[in-house]
């Protein structure tokens, strides 16, 4: 694939005992950093069409989080103060002070709370339709748009999950990719294959749930940090298939003062890969 052969080009592949556990990341490039935090189900492969552009112009880092990817897929330590912990001691592993961070879905929940818990380390945040909500923004419309996030309650079942999953994993996570994208041919039977390789690794169904099944304890830690409006900017990035962001118009006044939202066209859940230019630009000029 050429995004591959891009990658592989100008990215290298790394691992470090990082809080206790193995993390591993992808970086390349030059200038100031810039962090990237996946979402479920996926790893650090879904920067792969952005990773060369921002390159041209910041040190790029694309994390593997606790539990996904080739990351360590420990029992536990799946909370939103343990998982930026996680990111701090990797930053100061690779000596960076201060970071750009970029969060899409669950990795955007992680980076919106390690803003919170570790303001001073971070220059700008981005994310992408990440569901704020979990974390205590209150969205009027969040109710009826929860019942559509079926499996949300599902995976908070303990054990039930892995053992219906189990062995079905591609089946499952083709299921995801189709069904929340606005161009189903973004995410190639390929992509497919890389993310089930990852999702079928030893621990690592059980680690793709804990997220959600630490999410009340999460929750309370950012509300615990989150005291005073958020100063750091902000630009959020929502999907012309659900319009998130423009739900999100009023509520977010609540907790940041300085924002903007932009909505990706022809694009559903799955952003950086099915209109990567347009998230490349947004990124760009958001962090110049």
């Amino acid at each position: 694939m050429a995004e591959s052969a891009t990658v592989n080009k100008m990215f290298s592949h790394h691992k470090v005992l990082a809080n206790s556990i193995k993390l591993h990341y992808v970086t390349g490039g030059r200038g100031p950093a810039v962090l990237l935090l996946h979402g479920w189900p996926q790893t650090w492969w879904e920067w792969r069409w952005i990773m060369p552009s921002l390159a041209e112009q910041f040190t790029v880092v694309a994390l593997d989080l606790r539990g996904f990817g080739d990351s360590e897929k420990p029992m536990g330590g799946y909370d939103a103060a343990n998982l930026c912990a996680d990111v701090g001691a990797l930053l100061d592993h690779l000596g960076l002070d201060r970071v750009h961070l970029v969060g899409h879905d669950l990795g955007g929940l992680v980076a919106y709370a390690f803003t919170r818990l570790y303001s001073k380390r971070v220059e700008k945040l981005a994310i992408a339709d990440a569901p704020l909500p979990l974390f205590g923004l209150d969205v009027p419309m969040w109710p009826q748009i929860e019942k559509q996030l079926w499996h949300l309650n599902f995976f908070h079942v303990p054990d039930l999950p892995e053992a219906l999953i189990g062995g079905r994993e591609q089946m499952f996570l083709t299921w995801f990719f189709k069904n929340g994208a606005y161009d189903t041919s973004a995410i190639t039977a390929a992509d497919i294959e890389e993310y089930t390789r990852a999702y079928t690794a030893p621990g690592a169904l059980r680690s793709g749930f804990a997220f959600n099944r630490a999410r009340e304890l999460s929750a309370a830690q950012v509300k615990a940090a989150a005291q005073t409006k958020m100063t750091t900017p902000l630009l959020f990035l929502g999907n012309e298939l659900t319009r998130l962001g423009d739900l999100f118009a009023e509520p977010l006044k609540e907790i940041a003062t300085n924002f903007h939202i932009a909505t990706v066209p022809r694009s559903g859940h799955w952003m950086p890969e099915e209109n990567p230019s347009f998230v490349t630009q947004q990124l760009l000029s958001f962090f110049a």
